[in-house]
């Protein structure tokens, strides 16, 4: 994730000391003595349930084409907001082509999706398999995904940002009643693994109070008055 984190130092706050976590290297791995592990079914949401088995409502074709530095979706540039290449109905499942991405690789916004059919040769060495899902597809494979919950605009395009730029780009029309949801309901059963117990966290000690503020010191006393000056002596007499 991005956003604008800043730099290190700044914000104040006090220095952890404590233990993270305690690491047991041993000679053999079959000799690890592992703590007890309560394992747990992880809820996960709707638009992650396993799509590559379902029959889809309709297959659509998107072809990348071009070269030089520019490319068209089915023959054709981003034209305005108001131009879309192809209408979804929410709340069903459909499947994407994708052909030509694995020279401009393949970007969908808003619904997420999961690889349903690849070639042997396309898989990069088991990077892409089917079932996987995929935010960048770079390779040729089918793609299925549920229109779940949202309507409306649906953004498609080339992730080479400057051939998106140039006009690779297009966008699905999504219709009906908003906050429909995708037809299949997650039912992953998969079982993860948490620590029983977890170790806690020393709290660190508050600080001490601040010691209170001197008080000033008083001003010193006035000075007395100084005494006048002694009066001159009297002048001489003239002589006679």
């Amino acid at each position: 994730g991005g956003g604008g984190g800043g730099g290190g130092g700044g914000g104040g706050g006090g220095v952890f000391t404590g233990d993270l976590g305690t690491i047991n290297v041993v000679a053999n791995a079959d000799d690890a003595n592992d703590e007890a592990l309560t394992p747990f079914s992880a809820v996960k949401p709707n638009y992650l349930a396993d799509l590559h088995t379902q029959t889809p409502a309709d297959t659509i074709n998107l072809n990348f084409r071009g070269g030089g530095g520019t490319c068209t979706i089915n023959n054709a540039a981003f034209v305005n907001e108001d131009t879309f290449d192809h209408t979804l109905n929410v709340g069903q499942v459909y499947q994407y082509n994708a052909i030509g991405s694995d020279g401009h690789p393949f970007h969908l916004h808003i619904n997420s999706y999961q690889i349903s059919q690849i070639d042997q040769g396309d898989m990069q060495g088991g990077w892409f398999q089917v079932g996987d899902w995929h935010d960048v597809l770079f390779t040729e494979a089918s793609v299925r995904f549920q229109t779940d919950s949202f309507t409306g605009h649906a953004v498609i395009h080339c992730h080479f940002l400057n051939h998106e730029d140039l006009g690779c780009m297009g966008q699905a029309n999504i219709v009906g009643t908003e906050g429909t949801p995708g037809p299949v309901v997650s039912t992953y059963t998969t079982q993860f693994l948490a620590e029983a117990e977890p170790v806690p966290v020393p709290s660190p000690s508050p600080p001490p109070p601040p010691s209170p503020s001197p008080s000033p010191p008083s001003p010193p006393p006035p000075s007395p008055p100084s005494p006048p000056p002694p009066s001159p002596p009297p002048s001489p007499a003239p002589p006679p």
